[in-house]
């Protein structure tokens, strides 16, 4: 898929860690962020999926589990709200 021209960042997921929003598994989220999202490295910015500010399996420990999952993604920068 090709990138708009000017376009300099792209961010993955919105909320993955919460059922109602992306509602993805950490399992699921590496494997489509390697289909979906490393092939722009280098291209553009890329960013971690959004998580939420929950506690828990949620938020940042979602965020810690994604990040040790996804060794060999590309995250330029980590998005979080």
């Amino acid at each position: 898929m090709p990138i708009l021209s000017g376009t300099t960042h792209l961010l993955a997921f919105n909320e993955p860690d919460i059922d109602s929003q992306a509602n993805l598994t950490v399992t699921t989220t590496v494997a489509s962020y390697l289909d979906h999202m490393q092939a722009f490295a280098g291209k553009v910015k890329l960013g971690s999926p959004t998580v939420t500010n929950r506690g828990g399996h949620m938020g940042l420990g979602w965020l810690k589990n994604f990040l040790s999952r996804c060794s060999s993604c590309t995250i330029d920068f980590v998005a979080i709200h």
